[in-house]
């Protein structure tokens, strides 16, 4: 068998496909590469995607774990990790630097987020959001939330992100400047 002589049928593309797995077993980047445009030319021939560019990767939504196993997407539910996503959709909007990759990656983990907090046994009761006025500390996630309820920080509004200076640092970390 050579590479590229056989391509999958439509269904492996639509249902089976899927970007992570590819990513976590191919040696080179270029593979993972390769395997998005073979992709892409499969949706601009299937008719599925008729814009220029690229499309977003199908990411899926992975199953359940098995018994002896705690779920990794429970590190999603943590604050520091919905900061971040909060900071990577922010830049997405607000400036044009940023990877399409980056975007796609941080929804699908933002999706993954709620599909563990919407599974059973996962009590996320709608609380207030946090009110307070002032502003988030740059780099310091952990304090962007009152907690690790989703649902709540989905609906925190964060009306500015101050950033320290650097002798503020300076002092922080106790050097003499």
């Amino acid at each position: 068998m050579l590479q590229g002589m056989y391509v999958p049928k439509s269904f492996v593309w639509d249902t089976l496909y899927d970007p992570i797995y590819i990513l976590l077993r191919a040696v080179h980047r270029r593979d993972f590469q390769t395997s998005m445009d073979r992709f892409t030319e499969y949706t601009k021939q299937s008719g599925k995607f008729k814009s220029c560019g690229s499309p977003w990767p199908p990411f899926r939504i992975p199953g359940e774990v098995s018994v002896p196993y705690t779920d990794p997407r429970q590190t999603l539910l943590c604050r520091v990790v919905q900061s971040v996503l909060f900071v990577v959709l922010y830049k997405a909007v607000h400036t044009t630097n940023l990877s399409d990759q980056v975007v796609a990656l941080g929804v699908y983990l933002l999706e993954l987020a709620l599909s563990v907090c919407d599974e059973p046994g996962n009590a996320y009761a709608l609380t207030q959001p946090q009110e307070d006025t002032f502003g988030r500390y740059d780099m310091e996630f952990e304090t962007w939330f009152a907690s690790d309820n989703l649902l709540s920080n989905l609906r925190t509004e964060i009306d500015t992100v101050l950033v320290k200076s650097q002798v503020d640092l300076d002092q922080s970390e106790g050097k003499i400047v």
